[in-house]
């Protein structure tokens, strides 16, 4: 007898006359193949192995989001293409009440006319025999006619007859052209689901695959092409949290962009607000699926260990339970096979950042918070750090709670060294929970202050030390607060404040000798970024009068190696430098940003010493990692950046500045952000992005950082870029005209002298070119012992002369490969009026040059060229590409239309192409054709929306 509330087999066959779920489940797959599946190499090379035989069986298994059925999904794409018959169909919950429902979806209810009745199927002794015998016959046909495949997802929703049927059907139809995937989720339905895997993996030899979670490289390519573009680092840290869960990456990342939080600027996807964005709709309702599937001892474990933090151990839940750690292994487990918890080390952890703050927020605040203040007498019981405790009192400490507040000052200075942005989270409860004239609120202060410094953002630290400080007295408890605030000011580009502030602090009479020396430190480098003069004055003051391991010795000496550079004398400047550095490592109280290694680093990229440099900066990197000092980590970056730039690296280069740029603006430190934007211009103005290029020369222009010199030269580069020689020689003219500018500048180029001395040439003004290359020259004959700048010496002065042999010695000893194709190019104009042989030979080879660090407007210039000497070469690469779209336009396309968008005329275009204006109009027209406009108005606001502005 079959129970009342269950269909029989027959009775469901007669329904199926009149609703058609076969139909339904021929789901089309057209969207699953958007994107490309990544990570499931090997389980398609099985699958397809099945295919080609057209017959076996695929047992496909994992937990929930995992990708078994965007791999179901590509399964069935490879059949279609083998010209097979594809049938799928997906387990329900709600179908569980009608036997074997899945599998009577996969055939038409009345073959060739024929209606199954109850009268036919009633015949049979055993009903699901008969109806198990129907499907065969009806599966055997359809295989007759054309190979087939049968794929059955979420199979652990599949009734008991849908498994006979399941165990059945593949041996009796062991010979006719089938081949079975079936997929179900790890961990759900009951044993009999787990038994039938094994018995068609023992019995029928079913290949059993369970899929893993995606590696690190195959969740960020699985980022890259739901963005279309490259994910910025916040993005990137997002998915890392995912724990190779494709479908938390995916549902994350597309609820973002639905919602208008990610934009995508020139290729990167970035938040519209990084930090702790908001989770999306998409996101959420993925998670609450999971979480609504947990037994209620489940949930109920979950919310304890979401209190206890991001990741905990079994037995703190245990305790927080009252009970023991073995007892609570079954709900670990269901939370782990739901793909909510996983195991790190001897900690459980939530399987992204999102989730636990999801599970955490849903506990009642009030309760949240008894259970904070339950957590923290646990841990303290334990005898657990201070740290550990703190972190639930942010969330339990009632207002004026005197106990809370002094653990969380003593827990915010215990953490500072080893983990400041907990610190500064520590520290800023303490200030909140304090009454208004506690003690504690300037310690507490301090500590939050002395974090941010480390750590950023800075303005919030500058604003907290001077609210906390109004109405303070220079005495005491307030001085440490004073010297770290004055610290913030200078790492924010206040110099002339934080010099002020040491000064008033360092006429105190009572102060540590370690925090005298901090004082003197900040002075000093504040000094610095003031008046070089100043600076001197001071520094040669400090080297002379200090003890030779003096803390202060370092930061005068950095100084000085500074201004003995700007002044021309390299080799002194490099041995300070050099000094400053070792001494770093000997003095112990040295201000952690105190950094001549980035001094001396810069010197060697100018110099082209790019490994060396290269291997301390990294040497950088680690020593502010070790210290925590997060607020200059772009420095390293944008270091990297100058040196990729001058090893002709065009595409890291960009990747690096970028980098660097946005890991200052999240700290709020300028340091060093002028590099960056110097970068990022000048690959702009090499590529021929004019818009680009004014746009990074504006942000550099902003930064009170940026040398005048450089700043003078970039816009003048720019102007001349335009084709305004005029305006560009009007910009040049303090450097022309003025000798100790113009020499800070040739320090710091080896190519400036040779581009200024070509430009004067060009303008007609060549008492200008010898007065730079005579710079040059002495630059040179007072560091001998330094080649870059020799050679950089050589080629202006065989710009200025026309002296082929200096500028083919130039093309060999450049460093940069930039530098040695300008010297091509150059020697090519010299040899143009005397061997025609030889200028097309050196022009191919500055051409060369160029492209291989995507020089695209230098490229244009020298193929132009070589056209009026009647040399055409091909500068074209054919590419698969669509027939229309943003996709299907050629390199020289892409550079026309943004041209065009922004404004230019075909006249200006040209120009700026080295084309003629019959040309751009040509491109013009396919760009047209491809985009399907009939306007520059239509491109212009497709190219907004591009973003190709």
């Amino acid at each position: 007898m079959h129970n009342s509330t269950r269909l029989t087999s027959i009775e469901y066959v007669e329904c199926s006359l009149y609703y058609n779920p076969h139909a339904s489940n021929q789901h089309n797959d057209s969207g699953s193949r958007e994107h490309p599946l990544h990570g499931r190499f090997t389980h398609l090379t099985h699958a397809t192995e099945l295919l080609q035989r057209r017959s076996g069986i695929l047992l496909l298994e994992g937990p929930p989001g995992i990708g078994k059925s965007r791999l179901l999904a590509e399964v069935r794409h490879l059949a279609l293409e083998q010209a097979f018959n594809v049938s799928h169909v997906t387990a329900d919950p709600v179908l569980r009440l009608m036997p074997m429902a899945p599998l009577l979806s996969l055939v038409d209810p009345a073959p060739h006319g024929r209606v199954a009745t109850r009268d036919s199927l009633a015949a049979a002794s055993d009903t699901h025999g008969k109806v198990i015998q129907y499907l065969g016959a009806r599966l055997e046909e359809r295989a007759a006619q054309a190979p087939t495949l049968i794929t059955l997802d979420d199979l652990h929703w599949a009734d008991s007859a849908t498994l006979l049927a399941v165990r059945l059907l593949p041996a009796r139809l062991a010979k006719s052209s089938i081949v079975w995937v079936f997929a179900k989720t790890s961990g759900k339905g009951d044993q009999s689901h787990d038994h039938l895997y094994d018995l068609l993996q023992d019995g029928l030899r079913a290949a059993r695959h369970t899929l893993p979670p995606l590696s690190t490289s195959e969740m960020a390519q699985v980022v890259k092409d739901r963005l279309s573009a490259t994910p910025d680092r916040h993005l990137k840290a997002l998915v890392a949290n995912a724990d190779g869960d494709p479908s938390l990456a995916v549902e994350l990342l597309e609820g973002l962009a639905e919602e208008g939080k990610i934009q995508t600027v020139k290729g990167v996807a970035r938040l519209v607000t990084p930090g702790r964005t908001a989770l999306p709709e998409r996101f959420r309702t993925l998670i609450n699926k999971r979480l609504a599937d947990l037994s209620t001892s489940a949930r109920q474990t979950l919310d304890i260990a979401a209190v206890l933090g991001p990741t905990c151990s079994l037995d703190d839940v245990a305790e927080m339970l009252s009970t023991k750690a073995a007892s609570l292994v079954p709900e670990f487990q269901e939370a782990m096979e739901a793909r909510l918890l996983t195991s790190r080390s001897d900690e459980i952890a939530f399987v992204h950042e999102g989730i636990w703050q999801m599970v955490w927020e849903s506990v009642p605040s009030a309760v949240r918070a008894a259970l904070h203040r339950q957590a923290a007498e646990m841990l303290t019981a334990k005898g657990s750090s201070l740290v550990e405790v703190a972190i639930h009192l942010i969330h339990g400490a009632q207002p004026s709670d005197d106990e809370a507040v002094e653990l969380l000052c003593r827990a915010s200075e215990e953490a500072v060294t080893v983990d400041p942005k907990r610190a500064a989270e520590l520290a800023i409860c303490g200030l909140e929970v304090a009454e208004a004239g506690s003690g504690y609120r300037l310690p507490l202060a301090c500590n939050a202050v002395r974090a941010m410094v480390l750590v950023g953002p800075l303005d919030r630290a500058v604003e907290l030390a001077e609210r906390e400080l109004e109405g303070a007295r220079l005495e005491g408890e307030s001085i440490p607060l004073r010297l770290w605030l004055a610290a913030a000011l200078l790492l924010r580009g206040q110099a002339g404040r934080a010099r002020e502030l040491a000064e008033q602090l360092l006429e105190h009479a009572h102060l540590q000798p370690e925090v005298r020396d901090n004082l003197q430190n900040t002075r000093l480098l504040a000094i610095a970024e003031e008046s070089s003069s100043a600076a001197v004055r001071s520094a040669t003051e400090t080297t002379t009068m200090q003890p030779v391991t003096s803390p202060s010795r370092v930061v005068g000496l950095t100084i000085l190696a500074r201004e003995q550079w700007q002044r021309g004398r390299l080799t002194e400047g490099l041995r300070l430098a050099k000094e400053a550095t070792d001494l770093l490592g000997q003095g112990e109280r040295v201000l952690w940003y105190v950094t001549p290694q980035a001094t001396l680093a810069t010197m060697l990229i100018v110099l082209g010493s790019y490994d060396e440099a290269s291997s301390l900066v990294e040497r950088l990197r680690e020593d502010l990692s070790v210290k925590g000092a997060q607020v200059l980590a772009g420095m390293s970056r944008m270091l990297e950046a100058f040196i990729h730039l001058g090893a002709g690296r065009p595409d890291e280069a960009e990747s690096e500045a970028r980098a660097g740029l946005e890991a200052s603006a999240d700290v709020g430190s300028p340091q060093l952000t002028w590099m960056a934007w110097l970068v990022l211009a000048t690959l702009a103005l090499r590529r021929g992005d004019l818009a680009a290029a004014a746009e990074h020369t504006a942000q550099a222009e902003s930064l009170p950082g940026t040398p005048l010199p450089v700043m003078v030269w970039l816009k003048a580069q720019f102007a001349a870029a335009e084709g305004d020689l005029p305006r560009a020689m009007e910009v040049l003219a303090p450097l022309y005209e003025d000798r100790e500018l113009r020499t800070r500048l040739l320090a710091n180029s080896r190519i400036a002298a040779a581009w200024l001395a070509r430009t004067a040439i060009a303008a007609g003004l060549p008492h200008r070119a010898v007065a730079v290359t005579s710079a040059a020259e002495r630059i040179a004959a007072d560091n001998p012992d330094l080649p870059s700048m020799l050679t950089a010496a050589a080629h202006a002065r065989g710009v200025v002369d026309g002296d082929t042999q200096l500028l083919e010695h130039a093309v060999k000893e450049h460093i940069d490969p930039w530098e040695q194709a300008s010297a091509a190019e150059d020697l090519a104009a010299a040899l143009a009026d005397v061997d025609r042989e030889a200028t097309v030979y050196w022009l191919e080879h500055a051409l060369v040059g160029y492209e291989s660090v995507q020089a695209g407007r230098d490229s244009a210039r020298v193929r132009l060229r070589l056209r009026d000497m009647g040399v055409r070469r091909r500068h074209w690469s054919y590419a698969k590409r669509p027939a229309t779209g943003w996709e299907s336009l050629t390199k020289t396309e892409w550079a026309v239309a943004t041209f065009v968008a922004q404004g230019l005329t075909n006249k200006q275009v040209a120009k700026r192409m080295f084309l003629s204006p019959h040309t751009v109009g040509f491109h013009l027209r396919q760009i047209f054709r491809k985009l399907e406009i009939r306007s520059r108005v239509e491109l212009a606001r497709l190219g907004q929306e591009r973003t190709v502005i």
